[in-house]
């Protein structure tokens, strides 16, 4: 099982007490996983339902429902992309707990 590392833990712990935060780091540096781990505290406690993502169409396409599939605490979230002439429509049909759009979807 997959675990989080301490400087992941760090910075979730910081986005968890200033909610209008972000995290500005490298490639590779799991900003993902950490930003997963800060919805699923927050979603169990009852603070949130659901979460947008906006990024790039390779990102939201790949990155995050891969990303989600990896990680046995994260794996009932569904993910869904929001992405081209459906997209208003899934907006308001959906169940999806995290909502991926791209920046020009916005």
């Amino acid at each position: 099982m997959r675990k989080l590392a301490e400087y992941q833990k760090e910075a979730a712990r910081f986005m968890i007490k200033h909610p209008f935060s972000g995290l500005f780091a490298d490639p590779g540096t799991r900003k993902t996983s950490t930003t997963l781990a800060v919805f699923h505290f927050l979603k169990k406690r009852g603070y949130v339902k659901r979460m947008w993502v906006i990024a790039p169409k390779k990102v939201i396409q790949n990155v995050w429902p891969q990303e989600v599939k990896l990680w046995d605490t994260f794996k009932y979230l569904k993910v869904e992309a929001l992405h081209g002439p459906k997209k208003d429509k899934l907006l308001t049909t959906t169940d999806a707990d995290i909502l991926t759009l791209t920046c020009d979807g916005v």
